[in-house]
C-alpha cells in the first residue's frame, strides 16, 4: 500500500491564523504603520486561505504566486500610500517572516534528536518556536522604539492649500493616533498662530470665541475655504474626552527632517489656542505616521531659511 498523508484541517487553519496575526502584527510595529486589529485578523485569515488552498493546488505554491499573492495581502491590511512605503513594508513583512520561520527550525533542530528519521513534527514544537521567535522580535522592536523616543525630533512643517501657504517648526509624536473619523487621515495640531495663512478669514471668528465655541457656532465662520474643507476632530487627553477639534483638509504638507523631505498630499491640520510647547521651542505636533508613509524626497529647501 502507497504511504498516506493525513492532513488535519482544523489544525492548519488555526496555525496559520496565529502566524500570519503575530506576522503582520509585527509588521505593523516594525513599520510604523498603525492598522486596525480587524484588518489584522482579516489579513491573517487571508494567509491561512491561501496556505490551505496551495495544499490542493500546486501552482499556488510557485515562487512567483508567493510573492504577488503575498504583495495583495499586504496592500489588503496595510493599503497604499506611496510605492516606497509598499517597498520597505514588504521588505519588514519577509524579514519577519524568515525570522520566525527560522526560530521555527533552530528550535526544532535544538529539541529532536539528529538521527531521527521523522518527517512529522508536534504542533506544540511548532508553537514553541513561533513563541519564541515573536516574542524575540517583539521586545527588540520595543527597545529600539524606547531608546527612539526619548530622543524628540523636531521637523520644519510646511502646508499648502488653496494658494494658501505657512511654515512652522512641530514635533514629531509617534504616539499621536488622531485621525479623521472615517478615512483616518493623519492630523497635524498646530497652534492657530503659527498658519495665519491657513486660518485667513476665519481669523475673527476664532479669535471672537472660546475654542469649546468653535464647532457649535462653526456656521458663522465667514471663511468659504474653511466652510467647504473644515474637518470636526474628536479627540480625548489625560483626564478628559468628548473634546471637538476643527481642522482643514489641506493640499499638501512637506516635512524636513535630518537633511531628508517627506511629503504627502493626504493630511488635516487642525487648530488650537492651546499652548504646545512651554518655551515656544515648537508649534505643532507632528503624527510620526507622515514621516514613514510620505512620499520621501532629497535634495535642497524648498523654502528659505
Amino acid at each position: 500500500e502507497g504511504d498516506c498523508v493525513v492532513v488535519y484541517w482544523d489544525i492548519l487553519l488555526f496555525i496559520n491564523l496565529v502566524i500570519n496575526g503575530l506576522i503582520l502584527f509585527l509588521t505593523s510595529v516594525a513599520s510604523g504603520s498603525r492598522v486596525s486589529w480587524l484588518r489584522i485578523c482579516f489579513g491573517a485569515m487571508l494567509g491561512a486561505v491561501y496556505v490551505m488552498t496551495g495544499e490542493l493546488a500546486p501552482l499556488l505554491q510557485e515562487p512567483f504566486a508567493k510573492a504577488a499573492l503575498s504583495l495583495l495581502l499586504i496592500l489588503a491590511v496595510f493599503g497604499y500610500h506611496s510605492w516606497r512605503t509598499l517597498l520597505f513594508t514588504s521588505a519588514v513583512f519577509y524579514l519577519i517572516s524568515f525570522a520566525i520561520g527560522g526560530a521555527v527550525l533552530g528550535w526544532l533542530g535544538f529539541w529532536q534528536d539528529a538521527s531521527s528519521q521523522s518527517r512529522f513534527v508536534s504542533l506544540g514544537e511548532v508553537s514553541g518556536g513561533v513563541l519564541i521567535g515573536a516574542a524575540a522580535i517583539f521586545f527588540c522592536l520595543r527597545r529600539t522604539m524606547e531608546r527612539a523616543s526619548r530622543l524628540p525630533q523636531m521637523v520644519r512643517v510646511k502646508v499648502i492649500c488653496a494658494k494658501r501657504c505657512d511654515t512652522f517648526y512641530g514635533l514629531v509624536d509617534t504616539g499621536n493616533t488622531l485621525a479623521s473619523p472615517l478615512r483616518r487621515t493623519p492630523v497635524i495640531v498646530a497652534e492657530r498662530s503659527s498658519v495665519p495663512a491657513l486660518v485667513g478669514k476665519a481669523h475673527t471668528y476664532f479669535s471672537g470665541r472660546e475654542e469649546s465655541e468653535w464647532v457649535r457656532d462653526f456656521a458663522l465662520c465667514p471663511d468659504e475655504l474653511w466652510q467647504s474643507r473644515v474637518t470636526a476632530l474628536p479627540y480625548r487627553t489625560i483626564g478628559e474626552k468628548g473634546k471637538m477639534l476643527l481642522g482643514l483638509r489641506v493640499d499638501g504638507v512637506v516635512i524636513e527632517a535630518k537633511g531628508m523631505r517627506y511629503r504627502s498630499e493626504d493630511c488635516i491640520v487642525a487648530v488650537t489656542d492651546k499652548k504646545l510647547s512651554a518655551n515656544g521651542a515648537y508649534t505643532a505636533i507632528v503624527p510620526g505616521r507622515l514621516l514613514t508613509e510620505g512620499e520621501i524626497e532629497e535634495g535642497k529647501r524648498e523654502w528659505a531659511s
